[in-house]
């Protein structure tokens, strides 16, 4: 993931919103310009690149930095790994994101050798990782559930594009009935057998026929 300031100085850190105005010296001479700029950093391992951009057109980019490769420690892993979970959790995207950042963290971490044995006593080293354990069997169980999400939204999109295209076929093959004409005179056009489709009544039976009632 790609990580940059908006368009003016400033420290990164610190958890909150930088100020709003940043100041640079331009260097006409070398056509530099000189600052610092607010950055955030993300809290998952994997290769991060910083990158330079304008607040008003985060689009462009000005420069980037060199490729940063971030690997958790033994202090580190339960603290990205709860952070994955709370992601995976919140809902607010696919999960797909959550999922990467799952694989970089077991992929990258690396257990450190065992600290001195106490005396007296063993080095327990399945207690150390129970809490990193039960975060990361966390983050498996939310993973499988975005997984079966994507399953069912692929049948289910599979299935809208198969009625589409059958639908499609479907109006290929029938007539086009825009192109028929009604004949006729305006009384509802001509019946099966030849007859004129219109009113029920019958020349010479109705009240105001002559000889009528």
């Amino acid at each position: 993931d790609d990580r940059g300031g908006s368009g003016g100085g400033g420290g990164g850190g610190g958890g909150g919103h930088p100020p709003k105005d940043y100041y640079f010296d331009v260097d006409a001479r070398t056509d530099a310009v000189h600052g610092t700029v607010p950055f955030y950093s993300p809290r998952t391992p994997g290769n991060v690149v910083f990158r330079l951009y304008f607040e008003d057109d985060p689009s462009s980019t000005l420069a980037t930095g060199p490729c940063v490769r971030v690997v958790p420690g033994d202090a580190d892993v339960e603290p990205v790994l709860r952070f994955v979970l709370g992601n995976f959790r919140a809902r607010k995207a696919s999960g797909m994101s959550s999922m990467s950042s799952l694989a970089h963290t077991l992929e990258l971490f690396t257990p450190a050798p065992p600290d001195r044995r106490p005396r007296g006593g063993s080095f327990d080293r399945g207690s150390q990782y129970a809490g990193p354990g039960r975060a990361a069997w966390g983050c498996l169980c939310e993973a499988r559930k975005v997984m079966e999400t994507a399953a069912q939204n692929y049948v289910k999109k599979r299935e809208e594009i198969r009625e589409k295209a059958e639908a499609e076929r479907l109006k290929g093959e029938l007539p086009d009935l825009g192109s028929l004409t009604v004949d006729g005179d305006g009384g509802g056009g001509t019946g099966a057998d030849g007859t004129a489709a219109g009113g029920d009544e019958k020349e010479g039976e109705g009240p105001d026929a002559p000889g009528g009632i």
